[in-house]
């Protein structure tokens, strides 16, 4: 009887430190990532970092914020010689651990899709799932992307979906920035 005892409590004294843990309920490669939101591609190109330096500058000057250890990895996605759309990664937090994310764009700004790279917290894997990051599809940078507005909200999850949210939307104005920035300028005339 004592050694049942001892056993039970060994088991529960197990279940509850692993309580206190953070456990990754997604895990994928940027590369998985990657090919899942451009199949066609055959090459990516990274953009340089003064180039994001810039366009982040631009961003917090445009919207008034303050963007505190952005880590963007811009890369210029290719078909051939063609540029066929952006990919970026970053990193937001969610309640109390880092959410790695990766946004898929279009040539014009927009997002084909969303893929939540690695989730760490204990709750709220939803918005690592395809049916509430689809959400994000289609979204520019005049899109608001308020979550818990705009974008539905999950029990449990409340600051994960608003961190995820605006990382999204602070994607899409980088990208906004840089393709500004890249413009040919349109020529004087007088």
């Amino acid at each position: 009887m004592q050694q049942r005892v001892c056993v039970a409590c060994a088991l529960l004294l197990l279940a509850l430190a692993g309580t206190g843990e953070a456990r990754t309920f997604r895990n994928m490669t940027e590369a998985e990532a990657q090919a899942l939101m451009f199949p066609q591609a055959t090459a990516t190109v990274a953009v340089d970092k003064p180039s994001v330096q810039r366009a982040t500058r631009e961003l917090q000057k445009d919207y008034q914020v303050t963007l505190v250890a952005a880590n963007f990895v811009v890369m210029r996605v290719m078909q051939g010689d063609t540029q066929v759309g952006w990919f970026v990664t970053d990193q937001v937090i969610g309640k109390f651990e880092k959410i790695d994310y990766a946004v898929g764009l279009d040539m014009a700004g927009s997002v084909s899709r969303v893929e939540v790279v690695r989730y760490r917290e204990s709750h709220g894997h939803e918005v690592a799932e395809r049916k509430w990051l689809a959400q994000f599809e289609g979204a520019t940078a005049a899109s608001p992307l308020k979550g818990g507005k705009d974008i539905d909200g999950i029990s449990g999850a409340t600051l994960s979906v608003v961190h995820v949210s605006e990382g999204v939307r602070r994607v899409v104005r980088l990208i906004a920035a840089l393709r500004r920035l890249e413009a040919p300028a349109a020529p004087v005339t007088r």
